[in-house]
C-alpha cells in the first residue's frame, strides 16, 4: 500500500501470501489480479481414511458407517434393485450396503446415499454395482452430481452425471479380483468425496 502525502488516501500496490516481519521489496509483491484467486479456498476431495475391505462384507463384517440399505433408505424405494439376478456367473446372493455422504453447502446441506452391492462369481472375480440416491425425503438428486469409478492411482474409468429429475444414478457393473483397489468419487461443483475400496 502506498499512502499519498496527505495520508488520507492509499493505493494498493500488490500483496504477499505470507506475512513478513520487516520490509518487503516492491518487486516481490504479487499482482492484485492474483489476489482473488489466492483468497479463494481450494477444496480438496475428502478422502476416506482407509480402504474399505469388500471381502469382509462376505463374512458379515461392516464398518458402522456402512448400513443395511433397508435401514438407511427403507424398503419402499423402487430403485434399489441391483442388477445381479440375470448373471449366471454369480454364485451367491449379493451383499448390499449404503453410506450417507454430505457434500455440505454445495448440496444446501442435503445428504445423499452411496449404495454398493457386491457378488462373487465362480471365476474368483467380484461383481460390483454402485449407485447414488437422494436421502432425507428428497425425490431427486441435484443436477450435475457426478459419480466416478477411479483406479487406485486416481484415473477415471467410468463416470455418470445426474440430470434434472434423476432419482438415482448408477455406474455400469464392473468386476475385480481379490486384492485390487479402486476409488468411488462423488462430486458436485468444487465439493468432492472419495471412498476407497479393496476387493
Amino acid at each position: 500500500m502506498q499512502l499519498d502525502p496527505s495520508l488520507r488516501e492509499a493505493t494498493l500496490l500488490g500483496f504477499t501470501p505470507k506475512a513478513g516481519t520487516g520490509e518487503i521489496p516492491l518487486a516481490e509483491l504479487r499482482s492484485l489480479e492474483e489476489l482473488l484467486e489466492h483468497l479463494r479456498p481450494t477444496q480438496q476431495p475428502q478422502l476416506s481414511e482407509q480402504r474399505m475391505k469388500l471381502g469382509h462384507w462376505f463374512e458379515g463384517v461392516f464398518e458402522s458407517s456402512w448400513r443395511a440399505i433397508e435401514d438407511l433408505l427403507g424398503t419402499d424405494s423402487p430403485h434399489l434393485a441391483f442388477n445381479f439376478r440375470s448373471d449366471s456367473h454369480t454364485s451367491e446372493s449379493p451383499v448390499k450396503r449404503a453410506k450417507l455422504l454430505d457434500l455440505g453447502l454445495q448440496l444446501d446441506m442435503q445428504s445423499i446415499a452411496l449404495l454398493v452391492a457386491i457378488a462373487p462369481n465362480t471365476a474368483q472375480k467380484v461383481g460390483i454395482v454402485v449407485q447414488v440416491h437422494p436421502f432425507g425425503g428428497e425425490t431427486y438428486l441435484p443436477t450435475n452430481l457426478k459419480l466416478r469409478l477411479q483406479s487406485a492411482s486416481g484415473d477415471t474409468l467410468q463416470e455418470v452425471q445426474s440430470r434434472t429429475q434423476d432419482n438415482y444414478i448408477q455406474l455400469k457393473r464392473f468386476w475385480g479380483l481379490p486384492g485390487e483397489c479402486f476409488n468411488i468419487q462423488v462430486a458436485l461443483g468444487e465439493a468432492s468425496i472419495i471412498e476407497s475400496f479393496v476387493i
